[in-house]
């Protein structure tokens, strides 16, 4: 294609709107549309007093040869690599003008091998590139922008790159080159050669993003970023390449082997049930209430010995008592007062799937000797729901019967087994027995043993809807800071 017909392929203007706040500054957060590896500007507006068409846009890609390793010189010296585009400030005041780019969740080329160089039209040219994810460029983006991008875009992103951090006047525009290019030794920055091959077969697509940054100092609620992840897509764990989701089935709920939502809470270390509507759980309706469980278990004592009859079973007393007290005051105020349901698994259990179990949690079935069908407390254990629904993977999914026939591959891909019995809240209709999740997996209902030490249980919170993410990647090794 010559250079001629591939100029005709520039994409025109795609612009977010969201609000403008005109009282210290103004807000405004925009998706360029590039064109795709041509040396003809495209137009972006910022902030949102500016009107605009909305159009298709071309994400930024490496594939390849473009996603061949190259030097710092070849890069910069060729337009093969540079993409450019112009902001435009048609407000009456000044604003702060961030510049960023934002892999997509499906980019298979590490960020840590990835080289750029944004410069000013007319200005001068660097000699070298800087690394994409040096020092602090990288930051979780809010789940308003994820929301966004999806929609204007139909990719999903989770965290963006700072390129460039700078002011544009009222009434005035400001045209850059963006150079993107995978570097030469791989981002082995001793530069000892380009060997190691962690850039071979990957690819590379991400989206530029316009922003003042104003929310994303002050962090992220939580709730609304498990929210704002929920799509049809699959995400990679960053544990062991495992595929997982983020869907809302009852609640937006992770699901799969290992997925990327651990949080440090009470300087342990927790993961992320899902998010669920306040109305779901007595709480605000129209507001994200974020679920935890922690990750280590507790063995069963005689001091915690579980009851059919929950809501008045000394565990539950534990837990809101003793339990409660043990956790450090910070993230004492961060748990909610929430409703738990205590409906009772019938003796069809054998049949059940997780939205079968989720059903009858919250029917008016009590379970036998069971006092009420509802209490308000801020810790408890899992719903047997909550197990099945973390269930995904190649050869299973949560629609699979998780009882006697139960589908053994599932606890494979289910982020919430552990090889030990595991106790829930769900009572059995016919008998004053428990549901438990077993150490093969599958569930079975069980009458309190003589001796419990063989059993455990994890506490399970909600997390009130203004906490937010202040740090983190919500991987193992680097999970979510909260704050509130």
């Amino acid at each position: 294609m010559n250079e001629q017909n591939r100029k005709t392929l520039l994409s025109i203007i795609s612009t977010l709107i969201l609000i403008c706040t005109l009282i210290s500054g103004s807000y405004a957060f925009y998706v360029i549309a590039v064109s795709e590896k041509v040396d003809i500007a495209t137009e972006v507006k910022i902030p949102a007093c500016a009107s605009a068409d909305l159009g298709s846009a071309t994400q930024i890609s490496l594939t390849g040869d473009t996603a061949a390793p190259i030097s710092d010189l070849k890069a910069l010296s060729s337009t093969t690599y540079r993409y450019a585009f112009k902001v435009t400030n048609n407000c009456n005041v000044t604003s702060k003008l961030v510049i960023s780019l934002a892999p997509s969740t499906s980019s298979t080329l590490p960020a840590n091998a990835l080289k750029y160089a944004i410069v000013e039209q007319g200005g001068s040219l660097p000699t070298a590139g800087s690394y994409l994810n040096s020092g602090n460029s990288e930051k979780l983006l809010t789940s308003q922008i994820v929301s966004e991008v999806k929609a204007n875009t139909n990719i999903t992103v989770k965290y963006g790159y700072e390129l460039l951090n700078t002011t544009i006047s009222a009434g005035t525009s400001k045209n850059y080159y963006l150079y993107l290019w995978v570097d030469y030794y791989e981002g082995d920055r001793t530069q000892t050669g380009a060997n190691n091959n962690i850039t071979l077969n990957k690819t590379f697509s991400g989206q530029l993003i316009v922003s003042d940054y104003s929310e994303w100092d002050g962090g992220d609620l939580l709730g609304d970023t498990v929210v704002a992840y929920a799509s049809s897509s699959d995400y990679t764990s960053s544990q062991d390449s495992s595929l997982y989701r983020v869907i809302n089935q009852n609640g937006y709920r992770y699901e799969g082997k290992d997925p990327d939502n651990y949080v440090m809470f009470n300087n342990e270390l927790w993961r992320i049930i899902g998010a669920f509507d306040g109305s779901s759980i007595g709480l605000t309706s129209g507001k994200y209430y974020t679920k935890l469980m922690r990750v280590s278990s507790t063995d069963a004592t005689t001091s915690t010995v579980y009851s059919v009859d929950f809501a008045n079973s000394n565990l539950k007393n534990y837990l809101n008592g003793t339990y409660l007290n043990s956790i450090n005051s910070a993230s004492q105020s961060m748990i909610a007062t929430a409703k738990w349901y205590l409906g009772a698994a019938s003796s069809s259990y054998g049949s059940y799937t997780a939205a079968d179990f989720y059903n009858t949690e919250r029917s008016s079935t009590p379970g036998y000797g069971v006092s009420t069908l509802t209490m308000n407390a801020k810790v408890s254990v899992m719903y047997i729901s909550d197990y099945g629904y973390a269930a995904y993977g190649p050869t299973c999914n949560n629609t699979s019967v998780y009882v006697h026939n139960y589908n053994l591959e599932c606890y494979k891909h289910n982020w919430m087994y552990k090889y030990t019995y595991q106790y829930s809240m769900v009572p059995y209709a016919p008998s004053a027995y428990i549901m438990r999740v077993q150490n093969t997996g599958n569930l079975f209902p069980e009458q309190w043993p003589t001796d419990p030490t063989s059993r455990s249980w994890r506490p399970v919170v909600y997390l009130n809807n203004d906490v937010k993410i202040i740090g983190g990647k919500g991987t193992q090794a680097n999970p979510y800071v909260i704050s509130q």
